[in-house]
């Protein structure tokens, strides 16, 4: 299993000064994963640059990404601590109020090898004629691999540090290893299909899709100018209540947030990785929620 965690974070007004020179006394960090003030600076300096190019006023990076993104080499790197001293430094950096963490999100490959050997998987790239630099990415990802503990999952920022690929370039390689028979998607599934039923499968499929359309087109009123500005709250009980009002008696909150996070989810797969909606839960009844397309 190939798992993938990203932080959200959100720049805040400070003046982007790190001041003193000890982590806070919540941070227990061994002598060999001290992190020093200049390390500290290196990673909130790391952050402005994703957040530039990025142009969303957040910034969603994994740990590697972001040390990936360390150019002036302040940053002491050591694969064994990478991951907690960079989880460190964005705490200390939040703590300060240099920035605002907000949600974990993860995406999860269910991917998994069909071959035994790396003689096997280069074999398949040769008969489908699969050469060059496009070869050598995809036996160092079969190689990641297959050199990995069996019990555990492999970080997609340890594929990234083995063959190269970050982001969208990354997940088609991962889909091109399984088209070509060299990896299974393991994503097991099983679909109920009710026929001839008072609550059919297609009735279902039916109330599903006009809740969706009849939640988008309360947002729609609500923010009619909603494209390109910040995020607006929008309030479960009183959306479940406006939906109500339009014949969705079984409406709940949680099936309104998992409607939104189906849409939010909705383009991640493309290039830049960004969703139609972004969503930002501050509370149990409240989400902020900004939209990223037209």
């Amino acid at each position: 299993m190939i798992t993938k965690t990203f932080w959200q974070t959100r720049q805040t007004a400070g003046t982007g000064e790190i001041n003193g020179s000890e982590t806070p006394h919540t941070f227990f960090l061994s002598a060999r994963s001290r992190l020093a003030r200049h390390e500290i600076g290196a990673i909130l300096k790391a952050l402005r640059r994703l957040d530039s190019r990025q142009k969303t006023g957040e910034v969603v990076a994994t740990p590697g990404e972001i040390v990936r993104e360390e150019k002036d080499q302040e940053f002491g790197r050591d694969k064994n601590t990478d991951d907690t001293r960079v989880k460190t430094a964005v705490a200390w950096l939040e703590e300060s109020k240099l920035l605002m963490r907000e949600e974990n999100r993860v995406q999860v490959f269910p991917s998994s090898l069909r071959i035994r050997t790396v003689e096997e998987a280069a074999a398949i790239l040769t008969r489908a004629q699969i050469t060059g630099i496009r070869r050598t990415q995809l036996l160092d990802l079969v190689r990641h691999v297959m050199n990995a503990a069996p019990d555990e999952g492999v970080s997609t920022d340890d594929l990234t540090g083995a063959c190269g690929l970050t982001g969208a370039a990354l997940h088609r390689a991962l889909a091109d290893l399984e088209t070509l028979g060299i990896a299974s998607n393991d994503t097991a599934v099983t679909v109920f299909v009710h026929l001839g039923v008072e609550d059919a499968s297609t009735r279902r499929l039916d109330a599903a899709a006009r809740m969706e359309a009849d939640l988008i087109a309360l947002m729609r009123e609500a923010v009619p100018d909603a494209e390109g500005a910040e995020a607006h709250p929008l309030h479960l009980t009183e959306t479940c209540q406006a939906m109500r009002e339009r014949g969705h008696a079984q409406v709940r909150p949680d099936l309104v947030e998992g409607i939104l996070r189906g849409i939010a989810q909705d383009g991640r797969d493309q290039d830049g990785g960004r969703g139609n909606l972004t969503l930002r839960k501050a509370s149990r009844n409240t989400l902020f929620v900004r939209l990223e397309r037209g």
